[in-house]
């Protein structure tokens, strides 16, 4: 599959949107002391199994590669 640099770029934007909305979610259901620092980073190779949304080993091994850091 071929991507140009616009659907890239539209695919890079969409996951931004998304992971956003799950920060700003998870921010305001905990309600992280003010000031508080976190964190996200990620490096993760997509394989072919990755791409079944159903696949508990495919989100297993994103969950593996997230790292997560919050300092309060």
């Amino acid at each position: 599959m071929s991507t140009t640099p616009e659907e890239f770029f539209n695919l890079s934007f969409e996951l931004k949107m998304d992971l956003a909305k799950a920060f700003h979610d998870f921010v305001a259901k905990s309600k992280l002391p003010l000031d508080s620092v976190v964190s996200l980073s990620m490096t993760a190779k997509v394989e072919a199994d990755h791409y079944d949304a159903d696949s508990f080993d495919a989100f297993c091994d994103y969950f593996a590669a997230l790292n997560v850091s919050i300092s309060i």
